[in-house]
């Protein structure tokens, strides 16, 4: 057996080996945290295509009493059978766009089972309905944005620690290593094992490195060279870091404005359609002013849908920039 007595290489091996376990660590964290993200992302693009499914189901209704209504109108004489083709094409009209989006809510539900390790058709609960990211713009109102809690930073710290481990453990290369080593055996023959035949030898093993071809001395210059990079490379994540944080704040704010421009545009559509219909009614109005009144009402409809599910999955980002996501310690 051999028992080292000096030796700097294992208590260095060993802070290296501890180190690269906390990068490890931090780096299951990085996942984790792009996990939430795209998981969060995906809740929202369900929900947008769910919101989507129901307002082109209002449209098809519409469509659908618009007919009926021409319908009545004819046999009173007075409409016109033109009307009623325009009616049953937008009818058609309204039922392939509702097909579209049920297709792409049922891309979407996948998706996201898919990333919660679920069966894919499982049923996503939607009874929680989600803000719309105000109460991260009020976050961000009281306090500036700050990306100092990034796992990315942090291995790229202790990647420099790790690197500086590995500097100092070639400097001491130079340290002589003492062993010590006992021998037990027998030189017993044919088999024959006694006290004359079993012997043992223990002592000192020094190696002195004298000369390796500058080996050692061009272990010490790289290993150097590799600390500087690490440093380098901190400065330049934390300028990136930095920069992806403040964009996602623009991002969230211009994302919030939106929203509240879709709201009003929405409010301004619903009042258009109702005196538009009215006045169709009264034959104040012509049938092509409530078809566009009715498209106006669907697209503001649709725009305020998913700009407020835009403004989330940007609230998502943001907290994605940031690190400010709680993760569970395990």
């Amino acid at each position: 057996t051999t028992v080292p007595i000096i030796n700097t290489d294992i208590s260095y091996n060993k802070k290296i080996t501890e180190q690269q376990l906390v990068i490890s660590e931090y780096e299951t964290e990085i996942y984790k945290r792009e996990l939430v993200k795209n998981i969060k992302t995906a809740y929202y693009n369900y929900r947008t295509a769910l919101e989507a499914v129901k307002i082109y189901q209002s449209a098809l209704q519409l469509a659908e009493e618009g007919k009926r209504v021409n319908e009545k109108l004819l046999e009173n004489g007075k409409g016109l059978p033109a009307y009623i083709l325009r009616a049953t094409s937008e009818i058609e009209n309204a039922k392939a766009q509702m097909i579209a989006a049920q297709q792409q809510q049922n891309n979407a539900q996948r998706y996201f089972n898919f990333l919660l390790n679920r069966n894919q058709i499982a049923q996503i609960d939607t009874g929680d309905i989600p803000g719309t990211g105000a109460e991260t713009l009020q976050v961000l109102a009281t306090k500036d944005i700050t990306t100092t809690q990034r796992e990315e930073l942090k291995v790229l710290k202790e990647a420099i620690t790790l690197n500086a481990t590995v500097l100092r453990m070639n400097k001491a290369v130079y340290y002589p290593k003492l062993n010590g080593f006992l021998d037990l055996g027998s030189q017993a023959q044919n088999w024959k094992f006694n006290a004359q035949s079993r012997y043992y030898m223990a002592g000192l093993q020094l190696d002195v490195p004298i000369f390796s071809g500058f080996r050692n001395r061009n272990k010490i210059k790289q290993s150097d060279l590799d600390v500087k990079n690490a440093e380098l490379q901190l400065d330049l994540a934390n300028q990136q870091l930095d920069l992806a944080g403040n964009v996602a704040a623009n991002n969230l704010l211009s994302a919030y404005q939106t929203f509240l421009s879709s709201q009003k545009q929405l409010e301004a559509a619903q009042t258009y359609q109702r005196l538009i219909d009215r006045g169709y009614r009264e034959g104040v109005n012509t049938y092509i002013e409530t078809i566009d009144a009715r498209n106006q009402l669907t697209q503001a409809q649709l725009a305020v849908a998913i700009n407020q599910y835009k403004v989330l999955i940007a609230a998502a980002n943001v907290e994605r920039e940031t690190a400010s996501f709680q993760l569970q310690k395990q």
